[in-house]
């Protein structure tokens, strides 16, 4: 039987707690980063998606901008 997976959206609401391009530690130097550079973005109009199996492993990351 196939995992079920789930989309989670990453939002200023739920940056900290989601997964971050794979970075679960929020002292990591690339995530504090990357976490920075979403805030700005998020305001511009960008969306993350983060995709993770039954068990909650990051398996899939998206960052866009809608067209």
């Amino acid at each position: 039987m196939a995992e079920k997976i789930k989309v989670i959206e990453i939002t200023q609401n739920n940056l900290h707690e989601s997964p971050i391009c794979g970075i679960k530690n929020p002292e990591h130097e690339g995530r504090i980063r990357k976490t920075n550079w979403l805030k700005t973005y998020f305001k511009k109009g960008v969306k993350a998606k983060v995709l993770l199996t039954e068990k909650n492993i990051q398996f899939g990351y998206i960052e866009y901008l809608p067209g």
